[in-house]
């Protein structure tokens, strides 16, 4: 029982740290909407990395907290986070304005087998996909 406490009471307190935080949200919100299905994905992948990072620095600052200027890290940590979230949305500007006609997916064609390649079109929806390519 006396181990469960402490486990309990990281996980309520990380919950309320993702719930309190909008910068979480800034964070994934760019990388989320490109794809609704894969959206939950992201949340997921992105909010373990979050976790592990948080997790080392726990384990970090109790080990080592007596060494670690933790008031001082603290002090520039939010700092550091408002460049990363300028970074992610100079990132997303970024994406959304460049051109890239070139790509490489796979889909089927006409001898019914997958094809990676890389060529220029626009995709409206998947199944609009429709070429031809000459046999090697």
């Amino acid at each position: 029982m006396e181990a469960t406490l402490p486990i309990t009471a990281g996980l309520i307190t990380s919950m309320l740290h993702v719930i309190s935080g909008p910068d979480h949200l800034a964070a994934v919100t760019p990388f989320a909407i490109e794809s609704k299905k894969k959206a939950w994905k992201i949340g997921l992948s992105w909010s373990m990395g979050h976790l592990a990072g948080m997790m080392l620095i726990g384990m970090l600052i109790t080990a080592f907290g007596d060494l670690i200027p933790v008031e001082g890290i603290s002090d520039y940590s939010e700092q550091l986070v408002g460049l990363v979230l300028v970074g992610v949305g100079v990132a997303a500007i970024y994406k959304i304005f460049r051109v890239k006609k070139d790509h490489k997916h796979l889909h089927v064609h006409s001898e019914n087998e997958p094809l990676i390649h890389s060529h220029e079109h626009d995709h409206t929806h998947e199944s609009s996909h429709k070429h031809v390519h000459p046999k090697t």
